[in-house]
């Protein structure tokens, strides 16, 4: 716990220190970005297993949002940067709306449309 603590606390600073602006708000902005409204769920329908969308709470969809932000920037290329470094770079990126964890977002939100019809 305290190492996480202390990456999460040092990448805030990083992400003061590069956008010049209060760090919570970009990474509340960040979380809001990338938080889903809908979730993929398997159901079995007949003898096929088919993919159904589901509309989520909102404590889910922060807990998928800070999970894929995590994971975006643990498997981001550059293994000789920091996870510090990528930490904040997905951050900024996130609260501006690119990044690979809205990338996952909106993959998410593309299968829930198309599966839309099952439902």
């Amino acid at each position: 716990k305290s190492l996480a603590r202390r990456i999460l606390y040092k990448s805030i600073k990083k992400i003061e220190k590069v956008t010049q602006q209060d760090p919570i708000k970009i990474v509340e902005q960040a979380i809001l970005n990338i938080t889903p409204f809908v979730e993929i769920r398997s159901r079995r329908l007949g003898g096929s297993t088919t993919q159904i969308p589901v509309f989520i709470s909102s404590n889910r969809g922060t807990t998928l949002a800070i999970r894929w932000l995590f994971q975006s920037s643990n498997n981001k290329a550059g293994g000789k940067f920091l996870i510090v470094d990528r930490l904040s770079s997905e951050i900024i990126s996130a609260a501006n709306g690119v990044g690979e964890a809205i990338k996952k977002r909106d993959e998410m939100h593309k299968m829930a449309e198309a599966n839309k019809t099952i439902v």
